[in-house]
């Protein structure tokens, strides 16, 4: 997609992408990654504290 509103960019005005992840995704496919893999998946989210 953004290769196609990069070469039209004129005939483009906006794109919208969609996260089609189901919402199991971690119970069900992350456990069958690499450890080094779920490391990194798990990384790249913040996490809250717990209100106290």
């Amino acid at each position: 997609m953004r290769m196609y509103a990069t070469n039209y960019e004129h005939d483009v005005c906006g794109l919208v992408l969609i996260d089609s992840t189901p919402e199991d995704y971690r119970e069900r496919f992350l456990p069958t990654m690499s450890q080094s893999f779920q490391q990194a998946y798990n990384q790249q989210f913040v996490r809250q504290l717990p209100a106290t």
